[in-house]
């Protein structure tokens, strides 16, 4: 219960933090405001990895669509944990045009249950949307 309490509270400060301004896309500083907004859709936002064993690692890939009418530019992705791993293509993405974020989950010190999110900031209205994940990672001594 306590690890949930901590995710939570965890979640609420990387949403806060996801405020608006400049930032990097593509290489070059882009004032992330002044984009034209667009559209992502998510058909699962969150996942369950169930029972797993401490010091496994973990993935899953939450795919995605720009459903919009302009390019999707995904200028940030925050996980609530330094356990959890994002990977993504920076490059934007055209409308109708699908693509991934991987997410990989390292157990290790981590046994009881856990919830962990994902904060995607791109050129979207609202700018942050939250993936999450849990699992009950069952410790080595069992």
């Amino acid at each position: 219960m306590k690890n949930l309490c901590y995710c939570l509270i965890i979640s609420l400060m990387v949403i806060s933090a996801c405020g608006s301004g400049s930032g990097s896309a593509n290489g070059s500083t882009v004032n992330f405001d002044s984009l034209p907004k667009t559209t992502i859709l998510f058909p699962l936002t969150e996942h369950d990895f169930g029972k797993i064993k401490e010091g496994e690692k973990v993935s899953y890939s939450y795919e995605y669509e720009n459903t919009g009418t302009v390019d999707l530019i995904i200028r940030e992705v925050k996980t609530s944990c330094g356990c959890t791993v994002p990977t993504y293509d920076k490059k934007p993405l055209k409308p109708g045009k699908k693509s991934s974020i991987k997410v990989v989950f390292n157990t290790e010190g981590r046994p009881g249950v856990q919830a962990k999110t994902i904060a995607i900031i791109a050129n979207t209205e609202p700018q942050t949307q939250i993936l999450s994940f849990t699992c009950d990672v069952e410790p080595k001594n069992h």
